[in-house]
């Protein structure tokens, strides 16, 4: 508990000054003996008041959005912004269907034909595939993965099998781009963030509710609205909006869905144009030195996890700066950082619109 909330020990001490007032004749180290009776009925008083000072400390917790965890914050989060914690969501990702003759004829492959991967992962079509008389392939048919979470998540050309009987045997599947919008239940850290846009974003029409709206899609966790200015500069009544799932991909299926979401976010007559978030990785090189008698090895590591910690969570048109590399590095002790120490990039490092910044272990040295 918090270093202002009486502690057992607190507790045992005003009991026992409280039993000496009305047992005079009892002595501090009787008290104080382990197993006595007056050791064992001052420390049944302590834990109680411990007890119930801890139960009050996390009624208290659960009334405050930063504190609140769990069914607390979803309660909380209910009450008071009328909003409700994201499921765990299905990844979604378009097909396409082919076939290497026409003798088949037209027909339709409906909703709910179920696909399947070759390591049992399985799919099913959310659009109907109709083929006309002359077509041997359809493409952009979205599907939804059955079950939910991040597992879900597939690669390109992973989905090859048709469980259903379809109108021609020999159509063949396949998913030419990687899924999208896999997710596990939101955590309460995204929750929090979530219910902390709500206010600035109750107004709708604005930036910063679009943006909003489309984090209310399951799945979606970057987004970031841009208006599209004229020659002029002026705005041009128009909003770029890109996206992202929280492995930084996307595809045609989770655009469609954050677009027929944003019909209650944008203001009427304001086209939006949705488009997935570009990754954009960066290299950083940084000269460090170590205090004597520590271990080089570990602290280099140390300081690598902050700085993958730190520039994977940035947003879609985020900047990266060369003063937070400083910081970060500063924050491990026995690392010794100069003003100099970031080799590479040279500089601040802004994205252009649509581009959000991400590095990987390999790409993170250090000299």
């Amino acid at each position: 508990m918090p270093g202002d909330i009486p502690t057992f020990d607190d507790f045992f001490q005003v009991a026992r000054q409280e039993w000496r007032l009305r047992n005079p004749s009892i002595s501090v180290a009787e008290i104080d003996r382990e197993g006595s009776d007056s050791n064992i009925q001052v420390a049944v008083a302590a834990s109680m008041a411990s007890e119930a000072t801890r139960y009050m400390v996390l009624l208290y917790q659960s009334l405050l959005l930063d504190s609140a965890k769990g069914k607390d914050l979803d309660r909380l989060v209910a009450d008071r912004y009328n909003l409700l914690r994201n499921p765990a969501a299905p990844s979604v990702v378009d097909v396409t269907f082919s076939r290497s003759a026409i003798t088949g004829g037209p027909g339709s492959i409906p909703v709910g034909t179920k696909l399947a991967t070759t390591d049992g992962k399985q799919f099913l079509t959310i659009e109907i595939a109709d083929f006309g008389a002359a077509d041997l392939s359809v493409s952009g048919v979205g599907t939804e993965s059955v079950l939910a979470g991040r597992a879900t998540k597939i690669s390109a050309n992973q989905l090859t099998k048709i469980l259903d009987t379809v109108f021609d045997t020999t159509i063949t599947v396949a998913n030419p781009s990687e899924s999208a919008g896999g997710a596990d239940e939101e955590s309460d850290e995204n929750f929090r963030e979530r219910a902390r846009d709500f206010f600035p974003s109750a107004r709708r029409g604005t930036l910063a509710a679009i943006e909003f709206g489309a984090r209310t899609v399951a799945g979606v966790k970057w987004t970031t609205a841009l208006d599209v200015l004229d020659p002029d500069g002026l705005p041009a009544e128009a909003v770029d909006l890109y996206i992202a799932d929280g492995d930084d991909t996307y595809n045609v299926t989770l655009i469609t869905n954050v677009k027929n979401a944003l019909v209650f976010w944008r203001a009427g007559g304001i086209l939006v144009n949705v488009k997935g978030g570009v990754i954009s990785f960066q290299a950083i090189q940084m000269t460090l030195q170590f205090e004597a008698g520590r271990d080089s090895v570990q602290l280099a590591a140390d300081v690598r996890a902050g700085i993958l910690l730190h520039v994977n969570a940035l947003k879609i048109g985020e900047t990266l700066y060369e003063a937070d590399l400083l910081r970060l590095a500063r924050t491990v002790r026995g690392v010794i950082v100069n003003s100099t120490a970031v080799v590479v990039p040279v500089g601040d490092v802004v994205p252009q619109a649509g581009q959000f910044i991400r590095t990987r272990a390999d790409l993170v040295t250090f000299s």
